[in-house]
């Protein structure tokens, strides 16, 4: 499910200057406030149905279907975020800078790796009661995906995984088999990972 979102984002995000992208502009509004409801009613729903399994209001096949329409939900009201977010932006900032454009760099790595750097940070930080509080959960996750992020944009021809341009003759996507060797090497590492999942 995932995946077919992030196919449609990147189809989108691909004819920017097409007939689509110039829906996305015109709409970009109504794409932005769809997606703030759409992740916020998701996380509402989820949290009101696990505290009723929980207290044994609702069986365990009602949980179950939410939690199937979940991805779905979830999935599509964050590319609708991000497709009205980035829109919106194009829309109010019509000029560019250098501190503008390296936050936008480093805005894709940083929306692909947040969530598990703050599983990473929440384990880390489980023993100590502060820094797994609310604000500083924020505050700290944020710093370091941030800090992350810049390095991502650093990393020559590895930041070509995480949607954003390499240098002209890049290592990687390359010329060899047509330039399809970033893809398989993500085919066989997630095939390795549902291998190693299935196996133990």
């Amino acid at each position: 499910v995932w995946m077919c979102f992030y196919l449609f984002g990147y189809a989108i995000a691909a004819t920017e200057f097409e007939s689509i992208g110039e829906l996305c502009k015109k709409y970009c509004s109504i794409y932005l406030s769809l997606g703030v409801i759409c992740i916020l009613g998701d996380s509402i729903v989820m949290i009101v149905l696990s505290d009723s399994f929980n207290k044994g209001m609702i069986n365990s096949e009602v949980k179950l279907m939410a939690e199937l329409v979940h991805p779905c939900f979830r999935g599509f009201g964050s590319w609708l975020f991000v497709l009205g977010a980035v829109n919106t932006t194009n829309k109010t900032f019509k000029t560019s800078t250098d501190r503008i454009s390296k936050i936008r760099e480093i805005s894709m790595p940083f929306f692909m790796i947040h969530p598990n750097v703050f599983i990473i940070y929440m384990a880390g930080a489980f023993w100590i009661p502060y820094f797994r509080s609310f604000p500083f959960t924020v505050i700290f996750g944020t710093l370091i995906t941030g800090a992350v992020s810049f390095v991502i944009t650093k990393a020559g021809p590895i930041r070509y995984f995480f949607g954003l341009h390499c240098p002209k003759n890049s290592l990687l996507p390359g010329v060899t088999l047509g330039g399809f060797i970033p893809l398989i090497v993500l085919i066989f590492l997630s095939a390795t990972v549902c291998f190693v999942s299935f196996a133990f």
